[in-house]
């Protein structure tokens, strides 16, 4: 991920699955379960910014 500029979380929770087949998944069921975790990862980020996060 890194080596294609996937850097941040937030980055990768952009991710397609064209994004995922340009980096060299070429696999269905890893593309799928790759995007399934993005989509979840997605969902983490939404709740987080929904409760408002404090350091």
């Amino acid at each position: 991920f890194v080596a294609a500029g996937f850097t941040t979380f937030d980055l990768i929770s952009r991710m397609s699955i064209d994004d995922i087949r340009r980096i060299g998944v070429i696999l269905i069921g890893h593309q799928r379960r790759i995007v399934s975790s993005i989509q979840t990862l997605r969902l983490h980020m939404m709740h987080i910014q929904e409760k408002g996060f404090h350091v």
